[in-house]
């Protein structure tokens, strides 16, 4: 175990090493996707309504991508107030409902979920991971499928404004993830080779199309799952951004 350990480590300073761009997927990777639905006075129901409305989104945007003469593409905004209808309706939870809370503030279920997703909690290991990545040298960015104004809001409520070098959104695209298309913005947004990137992300479909890419991949693999039998693997796999962190900290304290 040990030994796999420091293999692991080994191989994260490795991909630091050699980038100069660290991206980042936003959701679920820096920021909770459940924290809406948890936090929104839904009581048991949340975890029902948190699962299908994270699989409708996912589900929804690779049906735009793919279904020839299908649903052209609309921001991920849309995609995911659609997706909640869903999710709401496969709880049985009435969305017109008046919401619970100390923070309500006499809105409705459906409106409180939507404006707690707008500010998705900020997972506690991802300003620290930011802020040692720019020590060592290394621009940072996300690169998401969310709407900008979503990633914005998100970004501002988590103030991690002067930790993020550029914000990348598939708007500017008009296509989603895994769309080779997408990845693309990364290098002529930011003046990089495919080589030069180290692509960080929870969603392990995501990763795969970004090693398809060209780009190096680390799956932070939060919920420990068991991964997919799609072909491909990520470069290296990695419980948290703690170790991502661990290791550009190592890098800011070697010459270059």
């Amino acid at each position: 175990m040990a030994a796999a350990r420091a293999a692991a480590r080994d191989g994260v300073e490795a991909l630091v090493r050699q980038s100069k761009v660290i991206v980042f997927d936003a959701y679920g990777t820096l920021f909770d996707v459940q924290a809406a639905a948890r936090g929104a006075g839904l009581g048991p129901l949340w975890p029902k309504v948190a699962e299908v409305w994270r699989t409708q989104q996912l589900q929804a945007t690779w049906l735009r991508n793919c279904l020839p003469g299908g649903p052209a593409f609309v921001p991920f905004w849309t995609v995911t107030q659609e997706a909640l209808e869903v999710a709401l309706a496969a709880a049985g939870v009435d969305g017109s409902a008046p919401a619970t809370g100390g923070e309500a503030g006499g809105v409705t279920i459906r409106e409180r979920l939507l404006q707690l997703y707008k500010e998705l909690e900020a997972y506690d290991d991802v300003a620290d991971v930011l802020s040692k990545a720019q020590a060592a040298g290394r621009r940072t960015a996300i690169l998401s499928n969310g709407s900008k104004d979503m990633l914005g809001d998100a970004i501002r409520a988590a103030s991690l404004e002067d930790k993020l070098d550029a914000v990348i959104s598939a708007d500017d695209a008009a296509v989603f993830k895994p769309d080779s298309r997408v990845y693309d913005l990364v290098c002529s947004s930011l003046g990089v080779r495919p080589e030069e990137v180290l692509f960080v992300s929870s969603n392990n479909w995501d990763v795969k199309g970004a090693a398809a890419y060209g780009f190096a991949t680390a799956w932070c693999n939060r919920k420990g799952s068991a991964g997919d039998a799609i072909p491909g693997s990520p470069d290296v796999v990695i419980e948290s951004l703690v170790e991502l962190a661990e290791a550009c900290a190592a890098q800011a304290a070697k010459p270059e």
